[in-house]
C-alpha cells in the first residue's frame, strides 16, 4: 500500500507567488506616489477649504441682510463653484447662488448676496464647494438663521446645540 505525497511544497510555491504579487503591486504603487502628490491628485489633508458665513445686521424677519459666505482654499484651485441653496423662508434679493472662479492659496473670497427672511423660523442655508483639481473632495458648508419679528440670530448649528449660538439683537 503506498502512502499519498505530501503537498506542503505546493502549498509553499504558491504562498510565494502570492507574497511576490504583493510587492510588486506594493512597489508600484508607492514608486507613483510622489508623481501623483506633484500633480496634486493625492490628497495630503482632507480639508481642503476653510469656509464662513456672516450677515451684515440682525436676520429679523423681512429685513433685507447681507449674507457673505468667506472661502479660502489650502492650495491653488482654479475653476472653483460655489453654490447657494436658501431654504422656503428666506428669498434671495440681490446677487446671484452661484459663483465661479479661481482662488490662489491662502486667498480669502467673499461671496455676497442680499436676503430677506419672509418667513419666522429656523432656516438653513447651505454653500456646496466644488473644484476640479480636489475632485471627490467637495464640502457643504451650513450656517442657520433664527428670525423672528424683533430679533435674529446667525449660527454654525442648529438650536438643538444652543451654546454655540451668537445671539444679534436689534438696536
Amino acid at each position: 500500500m503506498m502512502k499519498p505525497k505530501s503537498n506542503v511544497w505546493m502549498y509553499v510555491v504558491v504562498l510565494m507567488c502570492v507574497l511576490v504579487v504583493i510587492l510588486i503591486l506594493g512597489v508600484w504603487y508607492f514608486q507613483g506616489l510622489s508623481s501623483r502628490e506633484e500633480k496634486g491628485t493625492v490628497p495630503l489633508t482632507t480639508e481642503f477649504y476653510k469656509g464662513n458665513f456672516s450677515v451684515s445686521d440682525a436676520p429679523i424677519l423681512n429685513r433685507t441682510v447681507e449674507l457673505v459666505f468667506t472661502l479660502e482654499t489650502v492650495d491653488d484651485a482654479p475653476n472653483t463653484t460655489i453654490k447657494m441653496f436658501l431654504p422656503e423662508g428666506i428669498e434671495l434679493v440681490e446677487g446671484n447662488l452661484l459663483w465661479n472662479g479661481d482662488i490662489k492659496k491662502d486667498e480669502k473670497i467673499e461671496h455676497k448676496i442680499s436676503i430677506k427672511v419672509v418667513k419666522e423660523g429656523e432656516w438653513r442655508i447651505r454653500a456646496w464647494v466644488e473644484n476640479e483639481k480636489f475632485s471627490g473632495f467637495n464640502r457643504a458648508f451650513f450656517c442657520y438663521i433664527d428670525s423672528g419679528i424683533n430679533s435674529g440670530n446667525l449660527s454654525k448649528k442648529s438650536t438643538e446645540m444652543p451654546e454655540v449660538k451668537q445671539k444679534v439683537e436689534e438696536k
